[in-house]
C-alpha cells in the first residue's frame, strides 16, 4: 500500500543552529592556542554574526578565567550558529551495496560503489557518516550511480574579503574591502543509466556535506527523506578543531532559485524496501524560505570595543592579532611561521590585566 504524505508548509520563525544535529569533526593535533587563533580568525571573518565585535568579545569572555584555550563551549555559545563540540575520530566506514529484494542499501564510504542490475530502488544510509576527510568525495561516489544526469547543488552565499577591511584609519580608497557573493559548486557527477526511487535515512546528527546531498536531493524531488527532518543551517556549517574540541560555524547561506529553507521535513519515520518502490518519486515541497540569520556584509570602520581591564581582553587581543596576520598575510603562515607562533604563546604566558592608564 503506497503511504499517503501530507506536505507541511512551515512558517517563518527564529531558528538557530541546533547542536543536537551537528555531527562533529575530526580531533587537531596542533597546539591548541594555535589551533584557537586559527578558528577564532576564520569565525571572526567569515561567520554568521554581524560584525567582529561579537566574535571578539565571545572570545574575551571565554578567556577571563582560564589561560587559552580557554573555555570553548562557552565561546560558542556567545556566537551566531556555532556549537562547541567533542572531536570524533571521523574514519570514513567501507563503501557498501547490499541487495535486500529488489531495493540496494548503499553506505558511502572508502571504496566504489556500483548500482547492482536487478535493483529497482535504492536506499542512501547516512546515519552514520563522520564529519571527516574524504567525506565529500564519498559521498559523491555513492550517489552517482543513482543519477541519470549530474544533480546541482545549492549555491551558497558567503563572505569574501579582499585584503583586511579598515577598521579604523579608512582614506577614501576602500580597495580593501568584504562583500556577499553567491559561489556555485560543481553539480553532483552522474554514473546511472537509469533513475530509480531513492530514500535518504537520517539520523539524529548528520556531518554537514552530508546534509547538503540530503538537501540537494529533496529539494530536487530526486529523494524521499526517511528518519529525522533536515536542519539545513548544519549543512552551511564549517568544521575548526581546537585539540580535543572544536567549533562548528555557518559560514554560508544555501540556496536555490531562492533561499533554502530552514528545515526540510521527513517525509516518512520508517520506510522498507516494498514500500519504497511502489511510492516512486517523490513530490514537490511547499517550503517558505529560511529565516535563520543571514550571513552580511561587514562594516566595521570605528566600531571599536569598550575596552575592560581583565585578562580575558588582553588575551583575546593577542590571539586575534595573530590569527588575523596569518589568515591575510601569506608571510606569517610560511617564512615566519615558528617565530611568529613562539612570540604569541610566549605573551600570553605574560599577559597580565592592567588599569587603561597604564
Amino acid at each position: 500500500m503506497i503511504w499517503l504524505l501530507t506536505l507541511l508548509a512551515l512558517a517563518p520563525r527564529a531558528f538557530a543552529l541546533d547542536c543536537t544535529r551537528v555531527a562533529a569533526g575530526i580531533a587537531s593535533a596542533e597546539n591548541p592556542v594555535l589551533a584557537l587563533s586559527a578558528a577564532h580568525a576564520e569565525i571572526r571573518f567569515f561567520g554568521a554574526h554581524g560584525s567582529y565585535k561579537i566574535a571578539d568579545q565571545a572570545l574575551a569572555r571565554s578567556l577571563d578565567s582560564q589561560e587559552p584555550p580557554g573555555d570553548l563551549p562557552a565561546y560558542a555559545s556567545k556566537l551566531v550558529d556555532a556549537c562547541a563540540l567533542p572531536a570524533t575520530v571521523g574514519k570514513l566506514p567501507k563503501a557498501s551495496v547490499t541487495l535486500k529484494g529488489k531495493t540496494a542499501w548503499i553506505i558511502p564510504g572508502d571504496g566504489p560503489v556500483a548500482l547492482p542490475p536487478a535493483a529497482e530502488a535504492a536506499i542512501l544510509d547516512l546515519r552514520s557518516l563522520g564529519n571527516g576527510a574524504g567525506l565529500e568525495e564519498a559521498l559523491a561516489r555513492a550517489v552517482a550511480p543513482l543519477l541519470r544526469a549530474p544533480l546541482p547543488r545549492p549555491k551558497r552565499s558567503m563572505r569574501f574579503h579582499r585584503g583586511l577591511t579598515d577598521e579604523g584609519f579608512r582614506t577614501g580608497a576602500d580597495y580593501y574591502r568584504n562583500w556577499i557573493e553567491a559561489a556555485q559548486p560543481e553539480p553532483y557527477p552522474a554514473a546511472g543509466s537509469r533513475e530509480i526511487p531513492i530514500a535518504v535515512l537520517i539520523g539524529d546528527r548528520i556531518a554537514p556535506a552530508a546534509a547538503e546531498l540530503a538537501s540537494a536531493l529533496r529539494l530536487s524531488n530526486r529523494a524521499w527523506i526517511i528518519g529525522r527532518s533536515i536542519d539545513v543551517s548544519v549543512a552551511e556549517t564549517r568544521w575548526k578543531p581546537v585539540g580535543e574540541l572544536g567549533v562548528s560555524y555557518r559560514f554560508a547561506d544555501f540556496g536555490f532559485e531562492a533561499r533554502c529553507p530552514d528545515e526540510i521535513p521527513a517525509d516518512f519515520s520508517t520506510i522498507d524496501e516494498a514500500q519504497l518502490i511502489k511510492l516512486g518519486m517523490p513530490p514537490g515541497l511547499k517550503l517558505t524560505e529560511g529565516a535563520r540569520a543571514h550571513v552580511t556584509k561587514f562594516s566595521p570602520f570605528k566600531d571599536f570595543q569598550e575596552p575592560v581591564d581583565a585578562s580575558g581582553d588582553l588575551r583575546a587581543g593577542l590571539i586575534i592579532a595573530h590569527g588575523a596576520a596569518k589568515l591575510f598575510y601569506p608571510y606569517f603562515r610560511k617564512k615566519g611561521r615558528g617565530l611568529f607562533d613562539e612570540r604569541l604563546l610566549e605573551t600570553l604566558r605574560q599577559a597580565k590585566p592592567n588599569s587603561r592608564a597604564d
